[in-house]
């Protein structure tokens, strides 16, 4: 993964999960802040059982529509600002095609607006773990495709390190799980780069 984007540069929010990502791709991605995921309030950090028990009615509300704010949670468009502050940054350290490894809601936002569609629908553009979206810059920004995922085809070879070297312990199965998902996200850039997107 890293050969292919050698010649791009790499952007990532400062969450611990967007950064490992990112490092997958390039060994020093610039961190810029305004990337990261929108604030969720008193529920940050929670999970959906303690949201549950702590917010029954909110929770049940937003199972039907996630546009029903959090309590204390960040404004969406104030994280869409915060999220395209934080683009234009990216743009203005470096020259060419970037990458941003940034997080789904506000990469929701940004799709949102990137369409000219409703910041209240951006919940429509699903997007999975590691999906790959295309937005194009001239002078604004303009979605090409969003939410990318071809399907993966590992190695027998692949399978094999990767028994080895668990040997039946966690640490070893840890490690099998580290390196399959950076196995994923190299062969789904290998698939985008040699289709030539």
């Amino acid at each position: 993964a890293k050969e292919i984007f050698s010649r791009k540069k790499i952007f990532c929010s400062r969450l611990s999960r967007a950064r490992e990502t990112a490092e997958i791709l390039c060994d020093f991605p610039s961190v810029i802040d305004g990337l990261e995921e929108m604030h969720a309030g008193l529920w940050d950090g929670l999970s959906f059982k303690e949201i549950e028990k702590g917010w029954p009615e909110v929770f049940a509300k937003r199972d039907g529509n996630k546009n029903i704010p959090i309590p204390g949670a960040e404004d969406m468009e104030k994280g869409l600002q915060r999220f395209i502050d934080g683009v234009y940054r990216c743009l203005d350290k470096s020259e060419g095609d970037i990458v941003i490894v940034a997080h789904s809601t506000v990469i929701q936002a940004f799709l949102s607006y990137c369409a000219n569609t409703e910041l209240d629908e951006c919940r429509n553009y699903k997007l999975s773990y590691c999906s790959v979206s295309k937005v194009s810059f001239d002078g604004r920004f303009h979605l090409e495709y969003y939410g990318n995922n071809p399907p993966l085809s590992y190695s027998t070879e692949l399978y094999r390190e990767l028994i080895d070297e668990s040997d039946g312990d966690l640490s070893g199965l840890l490690s099998l799980l580290v390196k399959l998902e950076q196995y994923e996200l190299a062969s789904k850039i290998d698939t985008y780069n040699k289709s030539g997107q």
